[in-house]
């Protein structure tokens, strides 16, 4: 009987943590096992031009400055931001942070493409490496109350009470300014959140690894909360 008993409790827990398992959202992505092919000459000017102009933010190699600039130097970020991404973040720059706009810099602006390349060469420099899958038309719904404060819970220490990242004296980056809102995409935003960003202080929330196990829901309502601040 007791046997019985015992054996019907490790049925029950296998199954309740099969369900709990299954609550958490997988995030797409496809491995990639072959390097990016990359113009040389390109990556060799933009690796120039990044030491002359982003090395003193980003860090050597693009492994961030806290405070500073963000590191870039990612397979995280470099797995979720395309290229469109990064060349327009380096021609708009972020409003209410160190990150300068080149789009009217003429010496900067014909070495972006160069800028791209380099940084897009890090990846290669990884053992795995994965793509995620990032939908830029995916509109978020959800509730701004509950995602307020869902994100005064989880974010408000790193990014600030509104967002306002470094400038805070969090480790965080400026996530409610519209420099960065402006050019990342609802799904990126959630992405982000859900895998969070090797090497920095940003830890997944919403994955198998994840610090909080956030589902989708709230971590939608933090995404639709976020566009709110714009």
């Amino acid at each position: 009987m007791r046997f019985n008993i015992f054996l019907f409790l490790v049925i029950v827990g296998v199954s309740c943590t099969s369900k709990q398992m299954q609550s958490i959202p997988q995030v797409e992505h496809e491995l990639v096992d072959k390097p990016v092919v990359l113009d040389a000459k390109l990556v060799k000017n933009g690796k120039k031009v990044f030491k002359k102009k982003c090395a003193s933010c980003h860090g050597q190699e693009g492994v961030g400055i806290t405070g500073m600039g963000a590191r870039l130097n990612s397979p995280d970020f470099l797995g979720l931001a395309d290229d469109e991404f990064i060349l327009k973040t380096i021609e708009n720059g972020r409003p209410g942070t160190t990150m300068a706009s080149y789009k009217k810099a003429r010496r900067v602006k014909k070495h972006i493409p160069s800028l791209v390349a380099y940084i897009r060469s890090w990846q290669n420099d990884y053992e795995v490496f994965k793509k995620y899958k990032v939908d830029k038309t995916i509109v978020l719904k959800g509730n701004v109350e509950h995602g307020k404060k869902g994100y005064q819970t989880y974010c408000l220490y790193c990014h600030g009470p509104i967002g306002e990242g470094f400038s805070y004296g969090g480790p965080g980056t400026g996530i409610g300014l519209s420099g960065f809102l402006d050019v990342a995409s609802d799904d990126y935003i959630k992405k982000t959140i859900q895998v969070g960003r090797a090497g920095t202080a940003m830890k997944p929330f919403g994955h198998g690894r994840g610090l909080a196990r956030l589902n989708e829901t709230e971590i939608d309502d933090i995404v639709v909360y976020l566009r709110s601040l714009k």
